[in-house]
């Protein structure tokens, strides 16, 4: 009859439209999340990503890890898309090391190998 066709017309119809709502807002939710900035924690590497944005967090806001304060977050720069693994939490920059930290390794492993190794000798000679 004519009251069964616009029941199931107005069930298909509702139907259609629940679906659409949840797909904007799955979509949305989505895109607010990708545009938010996100933080990491210097001590601990945890990495905030909202919502709410971290700018709106009170300034009593705690790490979940670690439990340091807001002021100990960084901005998160996302890592490189060559796939190589950056330590976050010591450089937020995601730089890595540079050459020149690279000789200054190089250097204090050598000062520390010299200095046993004096102490090896003397310590053999006098004892």
């Amino acid at each position: 009859s004519l009251s069964t066709s616009f029941s199931k017309e107005r069930s298909a119809m509702f139907a259609t439209m629940r679906t659409r709502v949840a797909r904007v807002s799955r979509s949305s939710t989505l895109q607010t999340r990708c545009k938010m900035q996100a933080y990491v924690c210097k001590d601990c590497g945890y990495i905030y990503r909202g919502p709410p944005a971290f700018e709106s967090l009170p300034s009593s806001y705690r790490c979940p890890v670690c439990g340091v304060g807001k002021r100990r977050f960084v901005k998160y720069k996302e890592p490189a898309a060559d796939g190589r693994r950056r330590n976050v939490a010591a450089n937020p920059d995601g730089e890595g090391l540079s050459s020149e930290d690279g000789k200054k390794l190089v250097l204090g492993a050598l000062a520390v190998a010299a200095i046993c190794a004096a102490l090896y000798v003397g310590l053999n000679t006098v004892y």
